[in-house]
Order: C-alpha cells, then sequence, then structure tokens
C-alpha cells in the first residue's frame, strides 16, 4: 500500500521529486501554523510532537489534492521558493491570529 501511494507521486508527468518536496513542505507551512494556533491542538496539554505529526499528516492527506490543482511546473528551491512559503506562513497564521483576536472575549 505504501509502496503504491509512492509510485503514484513519482509517476506524476512533470513533476520530479524534488518539487514534489516543495510541495509538500508549502502545504505544510500552511496546515502548521493552523494546527499549532488551533484552540483544541494549539493547548500546553498537546504535546508538540503531537502537533508536528498532525501537521505531516494532514499535508500527506491533502498532496495529492495539492498536485491536482498546483501548476506543474518543475518548482526548485530557490527565491521563488522562498517567497512562497513566506506567503503560506502568511496565510496559515492571519486567519487564526483573526480568530484568536475575535473570540477572545
Amino acid at each position: 500500500m505504501t509502496a503504491d501511494y509512492m509510485l503514484y507521486f513519482f509517476n506524476i508527468p512533470g513533476l520530479s521529486p524534488i518539487g514534489l518536496l516543495a510541495l509538500f513542505l508549502l502545504s505544510l507551512f500552511r496546515l502548521g501554523p493552523v494546527i499549532f494556533l488551533a484552540p483544541f491542538l494549539g493547548g500546553k496539554l498537546t504535546p508538540v510532537s503531537t502537533r508536528i505529526g498532525v501537521a505531516i499528516i494532514l499535508s500527506v492527506a491533502f498532496l495529492p489534492t495539492i498536485i491536482q490543482y498546483s501548476a506543474h511546473e518543475d518548482l526548485d528551491f530557490t527565491w521563488l521558493f522562498t517567497l512562497l512559503a513566506i506567503k503560506e506562513l502568511f496565510i496559515g497564521f492571519l486567519p487564526m491570529q483573526l480568530v484568536l483576536y475575535y473570540y477572545s472575549d
């Protein structure tokens, strides 16, 4: 089962393993702040390793959809990736801050 799942990703035309890793990291950068700031997972009772694990599992689960809707450009670790990573962190961080701000009263 795991080998078939990995072969599915590596056999997508136009997507290199580096591009696959870059898409995984971008999804992790977007989901990470949401998981860490969510009130039910971001509390002190939930261990950090659990929150990291949930973020990784959700990133892997959403990866086929992300690949399907992404432009199949070969994404490398260049300045473009850095800008996209900052954008994803901002998108993941800002909505949770707004939710926490409005529900903190």
